[in-house]
């Protein structure tokens, strides 16, 4: 909490929950090209298929691909 005019406020949102910095670093990693075995060694998850989620790549991510490769 940080003191504003003598009074505490929250700096995050109520909503805001750790979680969510990591939810977005594993799907930027996700959208950067980084493989769901990585991300899974990354998290620690047990399972690829968890990992897997964070593979969701936006139109543009995919068009960016393409373009390089071919």
């Amino acid at each position: 909490m940080a003191e504003v005019n003598g009074k505490s406020k929250r700096i995050f949102h109520e909503d805001f929950v750790l979680h969510s910095l990591r939810h977005t670093m594993l799907t930027r990693l996700g959208e950067s090209g980084v493989d769901a075995f990585t991300i899974m060694r990354i998290a620690g998850h047990s399972s690829i298929v968890v990992s897997q989620r964070y593979i969701h790549p936006t139109p543009e991510a995919l068009a960016k691909r393409l373009a390089v490769r071919y």
